[in-house]
C-alpha cells in the first residue's frame, strides 16, 4: 500500500477506508493535512478501545508506513441498539436517577444566517432547566450550538457538583444511508479531567441529535454520587 505522504489527500482517504475494515469499527473520520492529526473512530462495544487503538496503530505502520500516536485516536463505542432508527435516546417513562429528559429543542431563524437554539430539560423532581445559544445555519454549527445550549441548561446541576463541561469536537458522520452527530467533550471535576464521547443518529432535527449526543457522552457523570459508575 502507498505510504502517507505530504499533502497526499488520496493516501489519507485510502487510510481512512482501510481503517473501517478493522473488526468492530463502524465508521472513521481522519483529520489532517500532511498526515493524520486526529482519528475519530465509531465502533461497537464488543472490543476494548485499547484494542481498537492498537489495531489502528498496527495498520498504519504495516500498511502505510506511518507511526500513529495513540493520543490522536479517539474511540466512540456505541451499543448496537443505539443505532436503531426507531430507538429514542431519552426513551419512555422516568429517566435514570439524576439524568434529564429532553423535553424540547427549538431551532428558530433570526434573519440572515443566524439561528437561535433553545433547549428545555426535564428532571426527575419535575424541575425544568433551559439553555440558549446562537448558531450559524450550517447543520454542524446547529448541532454544536445545541450542545452549548444543553450545557447552559445543565448549569444548576453541574454547579452543585463543582463540575463543568467543554465541547472539544462536534461533527456529522455518515453512517451508511444515515448520519450521526458525534461529540468529544471533557468533564472537569476539581483537578480531574475526564474525556467523554457520544454519538446519536440524526432522526429529525440535527439540533435535537446534538443535544442527545452530548447527553449520551456525559449522562454517566450525572448520576447521583451514591450510584456506582
Amino acid at each position: 500500500m502507498k505510504d502517507l505522504g505530504v499533502n497526499d489527500t488520496a493516501a489519507l482517504a485510502g487510510f481512512e477506508q482501510e481503517l473501517t475494515k478493522i473488526t468492530g469499527v463502524r465508521n472513521v473520520k481522519v483529520v489532517g493535512g500532511d498526515r493524520p492529526s486526529e482519528i475519530h473512530v465509531i465502533a461497537g462495544n464488543k472490543r476494548s478501545p485499547k484494542q481498537i487503538v492498537r489495531d489502528v496503530q498496527s495498520l498504519a505502520v504495516a500498511g502505510f508506513g506511518v507511526s500513529i500516536d495513540h493520543r490522536i485516536v479517539s474511540v466512540v463505542q456505541i451499543a448496537d441498539e443505539t443505532f436503531s432508527s426507531s430507538q429514542s435516546n431519552d426513551g419512555p417513562g422516568i429517566p435514570a436517577p439524576g439524568r434529564p429528559l429532553v423535553e424540547s429543542v427549538r431551532s428558530n431563524l433570526e434573519g440572515g444566517d443566524k439561528r437561535s437554539i433553545h433547549v428545555v430539560l426535564g428532571w426527575p423532581d419535575d424541575v425544568r432547566t433551559e439553555g440558549r445559544a446562537k448558531s450559524g445555519t450550517s447543520r454542524e454549527l446547529q448541532a454544536r450550538a445545541a450542545m452549548e445550549a444543553t450545557i447552559e441548561a445543565l448549569t444548576p446541576t453541574l454547579a452543585a457538583r463543582a463540575m463543568r463541561v467543554e465541547v472539544e469536537h462536534a461533527f456529522l458522520q455518515a453512517m451508511g444511508r444515515d448520519e450521526a452527530v458525534v461529540v468529544r467533550a471533557t468533564v472537569y471535576e476539581g483537578d480531574e479531567m475526564t474525556p467523554v464521547t457520544g454519538a446519536v443518529l440524526v432522526e429529525d432535527e440535527v439540533a435535537l441529535a446534538g443535544v442527545k449526543a452530548l447527553l449520551h457522552a456525559i449522562n454517566r457523570k450525572l448520576r447521583p454520587p451514591s450510584v456506582p459508575t
